[in-house]
């Protein structure tokens, strides 16, 4: 076990002391157990979102479309364990999400890291935000509308907490790619069964929709959007669709899959998450050479604003 002690983080058990699967247990490795000054351990921790490919190539598209917008005030949507404040420089972030124990992991979080701004954390859904209209400048929500039954009434929501002309950035998992790893089907068995898990050896309907109905049970994913509904949807809220991008194409699609269909690079496991983070931190160079915006992917972006009242 680590010992305890800092900001409250509990004991973790010592393999996930050696391969974090969190990073509030990459935090308390550093604290606890590596010793590392604090001042290292907060760099490293302010850094870590970016080992993760899919979010990295969001938090591009993002600054890109975003320019400068420190003093702005911003609701992250849906933020999970890991905030987009982290990365951003915003003075005011309202972090909202339905899992008080995400939201308490959060904090402790950016507590750790010493960000400057203003944060508050709430306990709330995405049908029903606890914000008065026209509250706010931006809104991020970064796959999680998938995940939400009533998504044109979430969409409405966050139409309604921004003032006129506010922002929207809004990431979804896409339904018009095709698997970049259909080689895999070609596999002997037995390569199959060693290398990948259960769900790619199965005579079961084709690999992409094997593939996808994992990553459905896995994240509790409840729909996916081609760039046509999606748009139609963030018009028939009230939002003026800017722009759009696909990601995760190419070498990022191929690195996506193979985090879901091997058991060396599973995301959901200590060591093979390592190897994901550090598979995406040296390739993340050759991944954007692909990013051209236009290539159908696995994840689908909008930038949108909320059209002024006339």
């Amino acid at each position: 076990m680590a010992r305890t002690g800092g900001k409250g983080y509990v004991p973790i058990h010592c393999r996930r002391v050696l391969f974090p699967n969190t990073l509030e247990e990459l935090v308390a490795t550093i604290d606890h157990l590596y010793g590392l000054p604090r001042r290292m351990g907060r760099v490293l921790v302010r850094h870590t979102p970016v080992l993760n490919l899919h979010r990295r190539l969001e938090l591009r598209l993002l600054k890109a479309w975003l320019g400068d917008s420190r003093e702005r005030k911003v609701l992250d949507l849906g933020c999970g364990r890991i905030p987009y404040a982290m990365k951003l420089p915003w003075n005011s972030v309202l972090a909202v999400d339905m899992s008080v124990e995400a939201l308490g992991a959060a904090e402790r979080l950016t507590e750790y890291v010493e960000l400057d701004g203003t944060f508050a954390y709430v306990a709330g859904c995405a049908t029903a935000i606890p914000l008065q209209d026209a509250f706010l400048e931006g809104v991020v929500c970064n796959c999680v509308l998938e995940h939400v039954v009533e998504d044109r009434l979430a969409l409405e929501e966050m139409h309604r907490v921004l003032e006129p002309s506010g922002f929207l950035f809004l990431s979804v998992d896409c339904d018009e790619r095709r698997v970049a790893l259909e080689w895999v089907e070609r596999l002997p068995g037995w390569v199959k069964r060693w290398l990948a898990h259960g769900w790619v050896t199965s005579a079961d309907d084709d690999l992409r929709q094997r593939l996808l109905d994992d990553l459905d049970h896995r994240y509790q994913v409840v729909r996916r959007y081609s760039a046509q509904a999606l748009r139609r949807a963030l018009e028939e809220a009230g939002f003026e669709v800017v722009k759009s991008s696909y990601y995760l194409v190419g070498l990022g699609a191929a690195i996506h899959e193979a985090a879901h269909m091997f058991k060396f690079m599973d995301v959901d496991d200590g060591l093979s998450r390592m190897i994901y983070w550090l598979v995406s931190l040296f390739t993340y160079p050759l991944v954007i050479l692909g990013e051209d915006g236009t290539s159908k992917g696995h994840g689908l972006a909008f930038f949108a604003v909320k059209k002024a009242e006339v």
